[in-house]
C-alpha cells in the first residue's frame, strides 16, 4: 500500500495579489476614493434633477397654456350651440304656435258643422216624430174602421 502524506501543518502563503491583506492606509485611500466618487455622483444627480425640474416646470406651463386654449375652444364651442339649440327651440315654439292655431280653427270649423249637423238632425227627427205620428193616427183609423165592418 502507498504511504499517505501527513497533512502539512504550515501553510504557504500565496503570490497573488488579491489573497495579501491591505492595510489600513490601502483601505483609507480606498475610503477616500468612493467619498469622492460618491460625491461626484450626488452631484451630478443633483444638476441632472434641476434640470429635470427645470424641463418639468416648463411643460408644466405648456400644458397649462394649451389646456387654458382648449377651454376657450370648448366654451365657444357650447356657446355656439347653446345659440344653435335656442333658435332651433324659437323655431320648434312658432311652428308649434302656428299649428296650435291652425288646430284651433279646424276645431272652430267642426264645432260650427257639429252645430249644424245637430240642428239638421233635430229637423229630420221633427219629420221623423210627424211621420210616426201620422201612421199612428192611420194605424189607429185602419183599426177602427176595421173593427166596424
Amino acid at each position: 500500500m502507498p504511504s499517505k502524506k501527513p497533512p502539512n501543518p504550515f501553510k504557504i502563503p500565496s503570490a497573488k495579489a488579491a489573497d495579501q491583506p491591505a492595510t489600513r492606509k490601502m483601505l483609507y485611500l480606498v475610503r477616500g476614493e468612493l467619498r469622492g466618487d460618491i460625491k461626484q455622483v450626488r452631484a451630478e444627480l443633483s444638476s441632472t434633477w434641476d434640470s429635470l425640474r427645470s424641463e418639468i416646470q416648463s411643460v408644466r406651463s405648456e400644458l397649462k397654456v394649451e389646456i387654458q386654449g382648449v377651454r376657450t375652444e370648448l366654451k365657444a364651442e357650447i356657446h355656439a350651440l347653446r345659440t344653435e339649440l335656442k333658435t332651433d327651440i324659437r323655431s320648434l315654439d312658432t311652428k308649434m304656435d302656428r299649428g296650435f292655431v291652425e288646430m284651433r280653427g279646424d276645431l272652430q270649423r267642426m264645432q260650427i258643422l257639429i252645430e249644424e249637423q245637430n240642428s239638421n238632425n233635430r229637423i229630420v227627427l221633427e219629420g221623423l216624430q210627424m211621420l210616426w205620428q201620422r201612421q199612428d193616427r192611420t194605424d189607429t183609423r185602419l183599426d177602427k174602421l176595421e173593427r166596424v165592418r
